[in-house]
């Protein structure tokens, strides 16, 4: 494996942005036909620490929200094919911490998936992740 050139400081950082502005997330369906994508976001309206994050890891882009009257623009960075997603969980999985069990699974599905071909651990894996995004009151 290749010695990570990036500073433990930003490999920190990063993974902050990730763990409270981001997610880790695997799409499901695309225009044409379903497939599972891997997907990571960090999201904000800051556009300078965007740009930071991108510069750092020089993969993916930069995208933003339409100007909607009384808010700001949401400019979000998304990294969004299995090789780069790949190189980014390797260098943040070990700062992360609320985000961590989505990584680990993310990064299951990015090393162990063979295009085209969905198994059946894919889409636990799924429904993993997407349970662990969900939003609102934990259950008891």
């Amino acid at each position: 494996m290749m010695k990570c050139k990036i500073k433990e400081i930003d490999r920190v950082y990063l993974a902050c942005l990730i763990d409270s502005e981001g997610c880790i997330c695997l799409a499901y369906g695309n225009k044409n036909k379903q497939i599972l994508r891997p997907i990571i976001n960090i999201s904000n309206t800051d556009k300078f620490i965007l740009n930071w994050a991108y510069n750092i890891i020089r993969r993916g882009w930069i995208s933003h929200t339409p100007k909607v009257l009384h808010h700001k623009v949401l400019y979000i960075y998304s990294i969004g094919s299995k090789r780069d997603a790949i190189y980014v969980l390797n260098i943040i999985l070990p700062y992360l911490k609320i985000k961590k069990q989505q990584a680990q699974l993310l990064l299951e599905f990015c090393k162990n998936h063979e295009h085209g071909k969905y198994t059946n651990r894919d889409f636990e894996i799924f429904n993993k992740i997407k349970f662990l995004n969900k939003r609102g009151v934990d259950e008891y």
